[in-house]
């Protein structure tokens, strides 16, 4: 009998540990992967009031802290990159670099104090750099497609789903802000706007406390920027003709009748290239007294992709792939 007993007793214990090895095993996994809160609320609209204040912050992939420029090194598969912020226009190349990550970059931004990043190599996620001491931390498994930076928060689109969300650097938690499918975004006070790919590229407005989500305009959307109280937008279904929204009133007009794509801002210098002009990058030139808008060319060579920031305008171009032109602007 305590023979029986004995043997009882330790099978009890084998089973007891087993369990206790896959609980522990389970909360491993858990841990590893990328907790989110959903922010966003379904179908309600509780204001659809839009007040544009201050600037309006826009994706960027060039970016200053103190002194230092950070940015994509395009000779070298888009390595994270250090130069010493340009003064004057010119030319960026690769022999100015003076320090490099083995991360290849695909999205920036920064808080004044660390640099956060995207990569896909050596392993895809989002990263803080915390550049004085040479750390680098892994934040989530997401792979941002545009980082912006308001308010202890990082907005981002995730490559891996197309929606919208955002890392809160404070409490390190990851947050779903919409559940569409998004192409770009701009962020201005408490409004994120945003290209809706899940309704035909249409323009929405979203509170950034998820509160409110709407649609403001009925054409699908290129591109677009901000300019006082205005959304001026490259119209898609008018051969990407540059219309602008009163967000007053609502109204829609056309106010330039030039193909263009790939509208930009930093404040209200607006850029935009040329689809009549082999690409060139021209800035807009917004007239207040008769609400009409006139342009000038800025570069004349063919652009694959410009970044406008406070120092400047940085142009990756077709012809010279392996150097960045840099345009000082006042």
């Amino acid at each position: 009998m305590i023979k029986k007993l004995s043997i009882l007793i330790i099978s009890l214990n084998f089973i007891l540990v087993s369990c206790s090895s896959d609980n522990n095993s389970d909360e491993s996994q858990q841990k590893s992967e990328t907790k989110i809160t959903t922010s966003y609320k379904e179908n309600i609209n509780n204001s659809k009031k839009i007040i544009l204040l201050g600037k309006t912050l826009s994706v960027n992939k060039y970016v200053s802290l103190g002194n230092l420029l950070f940015f994509p090194d395009i000779n070298n598969n888009n390595k994270l990159s250090v130069v010493t912020s340009p003064n004057t226009s010119g030319i960026i190349e690769s022999n100015l670099i003076i320090d490099s990550f083995d991360f290849n970059l695909v999205s920036l931004a920064t808080d004044d104090n660390y640099i956060y990043f995207s990569s896909n190599s050596p392993e895809k996620g989002f990263y803080r750099l915390n550049y004085e001491k040479k750390e680098i931390n892994k934040l989530n498994s997401h792979f941002p497609r545009g980082v912006i930076y308001a308010s202890e928060r990082l907005y981002y689109i995730n490559s891996i789903d197309n929606k919208l969300y955002y890392q809160n650097i404070k409490d390190n938690k990851t947050y779903l802000l919409s559940n569409s499918s998004i192409k770009s975004f701009i962020l201005n006070n408490d409004s994120i706007f945003y290209i809706n790919s899940t309704d035909n590229s249409k323009l929405y407005c979203l509170k950034t406390d998820g509160s409110s989500n709407f649609n403001i305009t009925n054409v699908p959307v290129e591109s677009f920027v901000i300019y006082d109280d205005q959304i001026l937008f490259s119209n898609s279904n008018d051969n990407n003709y540059i219309y602008s929204l009163d967000i007053n009133n609502s109204q829609i007009k056309k106010v330039l009748n030039l193909s263009s794509y790939s509208l930009k801002q930093n404040s209200n210098n607006i850029y935009f290239i040329n689809n009549e002009d082999s690409n060139s990058l021209y800035k807009l030139l917004p007239n207040k007294e008769d609400s009409n808008y006139d342009y000038t060319k800025v570069f004349s060579d063919y652009v694959n992709e410009y970044f406008a920031t406070d120092s400047g305008i940085f142009i990756e171009t077709a012809n010279n792939l392996e150097s960045i032109q840099f345009i000082k602007e006042n």
